[in-house]
């Protein structure tokens, strides 16, 4: 939320106004839905657009949130037929012998989310996620000061 605030003053600050700041903002927002890794699974992102991935701030925020909960989480998940988590789950330890009849195999949250995010959130993104979000955070407000302290907007 600091990021998404810190950048809405830089907007207000940065162009002459509301209208356009709001363009901005909607871009990003866009930018964000789009490739934090919900909308688009993050192995499905094209290598031309994969650098959007990686500088999207949601994308930090959802696999920490995830990963942080997830992590190591031995929970049984029953699969659906001929998702790509059974794909997974089958021949496993946990149902070794493929069947149409699934009811008897299970896999892991963690499994699950392995598999539904490609292998891209790991455990060990957590802290440059967070020194990345920070960092964000202190770019944004440094734009929004120059622009306060350089940029007059008012018509003399």
């Amino acid at each position: 939320m600091v990021v998404w605030t810190f950048f809405g003053q830089a907007f207000m600050s940065l162009f002459k106004d509301i209208a356009t700041a709001q363009g901005f903002g909607a871009v990003m927002s866009t930018f964000n839905s789009v490739f934090a890794g919900v909308l688009i699974a993050p192995q499905d992102i094209s290598s031309f657009w994969l650098f959007m991935y990686y500088i999207t701030p949601s994308h930090y925020v959802l696999e920490g949130l995830i990963v942080s909960q997830y992590y190591m989480d031995e929970t049984p998940i029953s699969p659906t037929n001929g998702s790509p988590f059974a794909q997974e789950v089958i021949g496993s330890t946990t149902c070794p012998v493929y069947s149409e009849d699934l009811e008897s195999c299970y896999g892991t949250a963690w499994q699950w989310v392995y598999v539904s995010f490609g292998g891209m959130f790991k455990w060990e993104h957590i802290p440059w996620g967070f020194v990345y979000l920070l960092f964000l955070c202190v770019f944004s407000k440094v734009i929004g000061f120059y622009a306060i302290k350089k940029l007059n907007y008012l018509d003399k």
